[in-house]
């Protein structure tokens, strides 16, 4: 299904946070230390600044005449901001300028980040939803659109751009984003990659025009030289012995799901690798790098077996109601658990209940408050008496009373109370123990089917030199997840979060679905082929990485030699990389051993195959771009294979986009899924919608006029009725079935069906389907080669929506 993304440069854009850039302005590079840092305000600031508004507006003008090659004149509305940003004792500040043009031929929005000290340019970007920019489907290919990005690239900052390598360089990495193709190049220094620092360009895939820019860059760092580090063979020892190939249970997002509503039937079990201590291995030491120890440590608490089987004495089944129960009887429920938490005197409003079937889930919410004056060692009401504010949500499940989640919050007056001024009522570990007696008071359902286990971590530097304070910590978090068959399934977990100020849970919420099937793991494939496989499509990639640690390591002695490294700053590090970029992902069908994508759906590595299959085509670039898009499936693509009925209805229902909730709403039972499971077709489109699916989606989009057989489905269509379907495709059967207004001159024009005149006709006209020798040949079994390029063409001819379907 072609899955579009909508392009979003909206105003809204010009607040950028966190950005690690440098600037430029026609080709002229920033040469000092820009560092990411805090958003600190979004509002100008009293301190004054080289570059004032009017230059940042000035500046933002001539930069988009010069890149973007529109002229900014009195139509266009302006709008701009400062972003003030603080890094250790450093301050950085930026202009975001903004320009929108809205008119009923087009809606225009650019945005220009520039440096408010040197007037450099860091990030810009234009969305332009002229008419001519609204196709369904590129213009250029993959090839062509890098091309533009180089170009531009060459153009606006040479000299960093020439210090950059393409990331990613395989098109199948880019796909489904419709009409815009992003180049990430990724800076490299003595030969290795540095992924902190990179240029991205976009290019519009329709107009050939660049649409953003961006550049996170530091010229300040130092690298060290690449020496005395541990050779590929045998960091892959080490990475073998560190390894962790896990089970787990995972739910994918479902591309044929309107909003992904929970998406229960696309649980899969799953491995994923992990190293045991992090990502990341010193290619000095040979040490695993875990960035959170590097500051700090990691505790952990657990109960133990006599604990546990005590613990598991607490299980008990929840009564789940028939009906879901009443607004006195929610009220109940809902005053008990706040005086068990909170105590008495909290009023209790906004009480209401809430039904959402596609998600199967039913409700009742409350808000939850009181004032209340705290004495501090004074008479009441004395200067020093502080007026607290205690307001709190609370939803329960209407059908067992469960809560589902619950939050509270302390507002203080007066505001400047200093927050940092307390000591933790409770320890950490004294907090899992309150979590773990909750846990068995409000979910004894579920007790035996969550991970006990929790980590903390804990800051070697507790305090603050510049402000000599102690770090506190205000909450102490805790997420036990749910385990099934022994496995996590961490898409499930009660979450517990308590005060250290006051000892309160501030906030608790469970997420639980009830009907989820968890398939057993008895028939997984064997853990010792799993690492085979990752080990044969991973290797250790020697590159560059940044630490925030002012630790100095430990001598380690290598290859028969003492070294000391420094931890701060840049290291030389190891981590496994996919040999072929399409290896990005890290979780691997536990009963297939494919890797799969965000989908669930297997990785296409077989793209070498498609290309080479349509090599030599005159219609190469266009099935290139289908690909691209995520239109057409290079699964065992065939150029000569026959089209069946439902091939054809397959791609062009995928192709206007896959809406479940229409079908829906037209009463399709939606249980089909499980009846026709095993009747899928012969691709690799995942989740498997049915074939009785699809024929009633492209009933709703006209493509088809009555229902259709199973027998049918395979018959193989012909040019002709390849013609019609296309034409119902564009919305222009209306036309189409006009009498005595075509002609068709080829020299077998009768062998088309009268009914099919004006079909083939305005299908030929439009270029989908040739003719060849002025003969079409109406009759003739059609290929995917012709099906390929009367699909793109007829998106050529097909502006995009906006993404969503009104009913009928």
């Amino acid at each position: 299904m072609n899955k579009r993304k909508i392009i979003s440069f909206l105003i809204a854009s010009a607040i950028i946070t966190n950005l690690n850039v440098v600037a430029f302005a026609d080709g002229n590079i920033n040469k000092r230390e820009v560092k990411p840092a805090l958003l600190i305000s979004t509002q100008k600031q009293k301190k004054d600044y080289k570059i004032n508004e009017d230059m940042a507006k000035e500046i933002a003008k001539k930069i988009v005449s010069n890149y973007f090659g529109v002229k900014i004149n009195s139509d266009f509305k302006y709008y701009s901001n400062l972003n003030e940003y603080k890094n250790s004792d450093k301050e950085y500040a930026y202009w975001n300028v903004t320009f929108g043009l809205n008119t009923h031929e087009k809606n225009i929005y650019i945005n220009v980040m520039i440096d408010a000290n040197s007037g450099l340019v860091n990030e810009m970007s234009i969305y332009d939803n002229s008419s001519d920019n609204r196709a369904s489907i590129p213009n250029i290919s993959f090839n062509e659109a890098q091309q533009v990005g180089r170009d531009f690239l060459n153009k606006i900052n040479p000299k960093l751009f020439k210090q950059c390598e393409l990331q990613n360089k395989e098109w199948v990495v880019n796909k489904y984003d419709s009409t815009n193709y992003t180049f990430n190049y990724v800076r490299k220094v003595n030969g290795l990659r540095y992924y902190g620092n990179n240029i991205s360009v976009t290019v519009n895939g329709v107009t050939g025009k660049v649409t953003s820019y961006s550049c996170n860059w530091d010229n300040n760092l130092i690298f060290p030289e690449v020496k005395d580090v541990i050779a590929k063979n045998d960091v892959e020892k080490i990475f073998d012995k560190q390894l962790k190939v896990n089970l787990v249970y995972k739910t994918f997002r479902n591309k044929y799901e309107y909003q992904d509503a929970d998406n229960k039937r696309n649980v899969k079990l799953v491995y994923q690798q992990n190293l045991e201590n992090g990502n990341r291995i010193d290619a000095i030491t040979g040490d695993v790098l875990y960035t959170n120890k590097e500051n700090g440590k990691i505790e952990e608490k657990n109960i133990n077996d006599e604990q546990r089987e005590e613990f598991y004495k607490s299980y008990k089944a929840v009564h789940k109601f028939k009906e879901p129960i009443s607004k006195d009887k929610a009220y109940e429920f809902i005053s008990k658990y706040i005086v068990d938490n909170y105590g008495k005197g909290f009023d209790i409003s906004n009480l209401n209940y809430s039904n959402d079937e596609a998600k199967n889930k039913k409700q009742w919410r409350a808000s939850f408050s009181k004032k209340s004056v705290k004495q501090e060692g004074v008479l009441m009401g004395a200067k020093d008496a502080i007026l607290t504010q205690e307001t709190g949500y609370i939803t329960i499940d209407a059908l067992t009373g469960q809560i589902v989640s619950m939050s509270k919050n302390n507002y203080y007056k007066p505001y400047n109370l200093n927050d940092e001024d307390f000591e933790p009522v409770l320890t950490w570990e004294e907090g899992y123990n309150k979590a773990i007696n909750l846990l068995k008071k409000y979910y004894p359902d579920k007790i035996k089917n969550i991970n006990l286990l929790q980590k903390h971590y804990i800051h070697n530097d507790e305090s603050n030199v510049k402000e000599k304070t102690k770090y506190k910590e205000k909450y102490y978090n805790y997420s036990f997840s749910r385990v099934e068959n022994g496995i996590p399934y961490n898409d499930n977990s009660i979450n517990v979060s308590i005060n250290t100020k006051t000892g309160e849970i501030s906030n608790i919420n469970c997420r639980w679905y009830y009907d989820v099937e968890f398939k057993s793991p008895k028939n997984a494939i064997n853990e010792n082929m799993i690492r085979k496989m990752i080990f044969d499509k991973y290797e250790p990639e020697l590159y560059y990485a940044y630490t925030n640690s002012d630790k100095v390591g430990a001598v380690k002695e290598n290859n028969g030699q003492n070294i000391k490294q420094n931890d701060k700053h840049m290291k030389l590090v190891y981590s496994l990389r996919g040999k072929s970029a399409v290896y990005s992902f890290n979780d691997i069908d536990a009963f297939t051993g494919k890797l799969l994508d965000y989908s669930g759906e297997e990785i296409n590595d077989n793209v070498e195959q498609f290309m080479e299959e349509i090599k030599g085509s005159k219609y190469e670039k266009e099935m290139q771009i289908l690909a691209y898009c995520g239109i057409i499936d290079t699964k065992g693509f065939k150029l000569k294979r026959e089209v069946q009925y439902i091939d054809l209805i397959k791609t062009l229902v995928d192709a206007l986009g896959y809406r479940p909730y229409v079908i829906e709403k037209q009463d399709f039972n939606m249980n089909l899924r499980a009846v026709n499971k095993n009747d899928k077709s012969n691709d690799s489109k995942a989740n498997y919608l049915s074939p009785q699916e699809y024929i009633k989606m492209a009933k709703y989009y006209g493509l088809l006029d009555k229902d259709i057989s199973s027998d049918d489905l395979k018959k193989i269509v012909t040019r002709q009725e390849m013609s019609k379907a296309f034409i119902k495709f564009l919305d222009y059967d209306n036309i189409a079935n006009c009498k005595g207004i075509f002609a068709l001159n080829f020299d077998d024009a009768s062998n088309i069906s009268e009914n099919n005149v004006g079909y083939v006709a305005i299908a030929y006209g439009l270029g989908l389907v040739k003719a060849e020798d002025n003969r079409f040949r109406p009759n003739d079994k059609s290929t995917y080669e012709e099906m390929c390029i009367a699909l793109f063409n007829a998106l050529q001819n097909k502006k995009k929506n906006n993404g969503y379907i009104w009913y009928k």
